[in-house]
């Protein structure tokens, strides 16, 4: 199952990286060239700034790309795989810790979808640059950050009760997200920077 989730995620991400370079991060923010003087009359001449637009650096999309991969795998085995190990721990025997911790958990498949279409969406949106879709990638890492902190703790304190041996893989895949979130809270914040720089740079 490891195995299968990270072939996975890799060919999601180079998929996503290369439709991304093609398509949407050709136009991620402008820069501008040196100074050029033109003639401006016979007597006087005149410094113009040419501007140009550039792609979205490699380091973010990349970014970008590994977050989207991470929330469509936690969208299409994750959270199913978790809601099915809720509805086991809730039918336990119904006690009264298998069923809060499958209505924790639960819990948590609902924030897991929610995050991954954030992720997804605010992903996309970010290799279009732009100071409001920096920030919502920017926030939407932080969400995914807590969201798998707070898987890590749920199966680390009650891992025992969990009924499941693969707490390990749970922990290494929290690792996982949170170490993407983290990257694509970089990119974000360099969006955001890339977007201030402009805005000075066309300020007279």
């Amino acid at each position: 199952m490891g195995y299968l989730v990270a072939i996975a995620v890799v060919g999601i991400v180079v998929g996503v990286c290369v439709a991304a370079q093609t398509t949407l991060g050709r136009e991620w923010a402008m820069s501008s060239a040196p100074p050029t003087a033109i003639e401006a009359g016979p007597y006087r001449d005149a410094r113009v700034t040419t501007w140009r637009v550039r792609g979205a650096p490699a380091i973010v999309t990349i970014a970008i790309a590994a977050n989207i991969a991470w929330a469509i795998v936690t969208l299409a085995a994750f959270v199913p795989a978790g809601a099915g190990l809720a509805i086991v721990m809730i039918g336990d025997g119904w006690t009264a810790l298998g069923v809060t911790s499958g209505v924790v958990l639960w819990a948590l498949c609902i924030d897991g979808i929610l995050v991954g279409v954030a992720l997804c969406c605010n992903g996309i949106a970010l290799e279009r640059s732009g100071l409001a879709q920096a920030r919502r990638a920017y926030f939407a890492a932080k969400w995914s950050i807590c969201h798998h902190l707070a898987i890590a703790a749920f199966f680390g304190v009650g891992g025992a009760n969990t009924r499941t041996d693969k707490v390990g893989w749970v922990a290494l895949a929290a690792g996982l997200g949170v170490l993407f979130a983290g990257w694509l809270a970089a990119a974000g914040r360099a969006a955001e920077r890339a977007e201030l720089d402009e805005r000075d740079l066309a300020t007279p």
